[in-house]
């Protein structure tokens, strides 16, 4: 199955107690009654929410799962 979903990133130097906070705070917003009916009514879901280390360990699975597929396609980037 094949899954959308969005992460919000800062740079890799940001304080770690800055990225908590600001996680702890789109956590309350995605928790919201209207924000969950918006990304409902945009078809999406608001399933859950992965805490910092959990969204890098999701982005390093993806990355294993679809990386050789996207390169066998040749794919390039823009620049």
């Amino acid at each position: 199955m094949v899954a959308e979903w969005f992460g919000l990133f800062a740079p890799a130097a940001t304080p770690p107690a800055l990225i908590a906070r600001a996680s702890e705070a789109i956590g309350k917003v995605i928790g919201t009654k209207a924000i969950a009916d918006a990304f409902v009514n945009s078809r999406h879901g608001t399933e859950g929410q992965y805490p910092p280390a959990e969204l890098a360990a999701l982005i390093k699975s993806e990355a294993a799962t679809w990386g050789p597929i996207i390169r066998s396609t040749g794919f390039k980037p823009l620049e």
